[in-house]
């Protein structure tokens, strides 16, 4: 899988992002986590990422204020939601705003993996 096919973990939880990071892995899908989505903003590998699996609550940028930021971009990354935040209103303003999925944590795998089955377009199972 090339450089471009990578999925970026944005979560201020670390064992949310080293758990995400082992299952990734675990099925050969090249990752890179950050702690928050202004440590994304301003890391270079974010150009080579497809996908983001995604905190809504986060210090600082929130994972709603990152998919507004990333939408001005010309080919955003496709986002997936991972978040225990379950507000109906903000789930459905992400869906709305082009999100792939907005899944509950603990996150249910095969959940999970269906998304990002449609983001690759490949099954990765």
């Amino acid at each position: 899988m090339s450089q471009e096919r990578s999925v970026a973990i944005i979560d201020d939880d670390g064992s949310t992002r080293e758990a995400l990071e082992d299952l990734l892995d675990s099925y050969g899908l090249p990752s890179h986590s950050f702690q928050s989505a202004d440590q994304f903003l301003s890391d270079l590998r974010r150009t080579g990422v497809c996908c983001l699996l995604l905190d809504v609550n986060m210090p600082g940028c929130s994972g709603i204020e990152l998919q507004a930021e990333l939408a001005k971009d010309p080919n955003p990354p496709a986002i997936i939601f991972v978040t225990s935040y379950q507000d109906t209103r903000t789930r459905t303003a992400a869906m709305r705003a082009g999100a792939v999925a907005f899944l509950a944590k603990p996150v249910d795998v095969s959940l999970l993996i269906a998304a990002l089955e449609t983001v690759l377009h490949e099954t990765i199972v």
